[in-house]
């Protein structure tokens, strides 16, 4: 995996900026209204184009980006990676409603309040970090393997896909390295104003661009790794 060309591999595009243009207004649209069907469709469509683009990463194909045309296609292919990625955050959601739910019924006592809080912190936050240390890497392999495949049963393939995470963990390693200095990238530009669109603009290329390079590293050959 070469982890720097997810953050430039896009520039390599002569409509780059057109196209990260069309990504930033639909990311944004789709973040600011997800309690609402309309985010969900949006969500499900940048998944679509995810998918795109992986399969455009995975062949080095110019130009890498994809052109937002078939936006029905990309829609109905997104749909299946939206619902298995509420299938693989299941554990944070339980968590998080736990949480609340407890929280909010022990409001008028702060001991059971605290106590809950404590239960969290110390028990349940470290499990779900757990699981979503194996489950992230996971979701993206099988992102990955239905892209190529156009398969929705790839996402629930769970033998298969831990099979993966212990046999390639070298790679799986560097596809941390890369969403962490990804997040911290996101993070230092969303602090100004001018930073948000550039992040909304950028996080679905970045992303989708590691997806592609994991898929292909958890699912080369043996004498291929060898040879890197």
């Amino acid at each position: 995996m070469t982890i720097s060309r997810a953050f430039t591999y896009y520039l390599s595009d002569p409509d780059w900026v057109t196209k990260l243009l069309i990504m930033m207004i639909v990311t944004g649209i789709s973040f600011t209204t997800s309690p609402l069907l309309i985010g969900a469709l949006g969500m499900a469509l940048l998944f679509g184009y995810q998918s795109a683009l992986i399969r455009n990463v995975r062949a080095n194909f110019v130009p890498p980006l994809p052109h937002w045309r078939d936006l029905g296609g990309m829609l109905m292919e997104g749909l299946p990676v939206l619902i298995a990625y509420v299938v693989y955050n299941l554990p944070n959601l339980f968590m998080g409603a736990f949480t609340w739910l407890v929280t909010t019924l022990s409001a008028d006592t702060n001991i059971v309040s605290g106590g809950v809080s404590l239960v969290v912190a110390c028990c349940l936050f470290p499990l779900i970090l757990l699981l979503n240390l194996v489950l992230l890497p996971m979701f993206t392999i099988a992102q990955g393997r239905y892209a190529e495949t156009r398969r929705f049963n790839e996402f629930y393939q769970f033998g298969t896909l831990f099979d993966k995470f212990r046999t390639r963990f070298d790679a799986i390693s560097q596809w941390w390295i890369g969403m962490i200095l990804a997040y911290i990238l996101f993070t230092f530009l969303s602090v100004t104003v001018i930073g948000i669109p550039v992040v909304l603009a950028l996080i679905v290329p970045i992303t989708g661009a590691l997806a592609g390079m994991l898929h292909a590293a958890a699912y080369e050959t043996p004498e291929k790794a060898k040879s890197r």
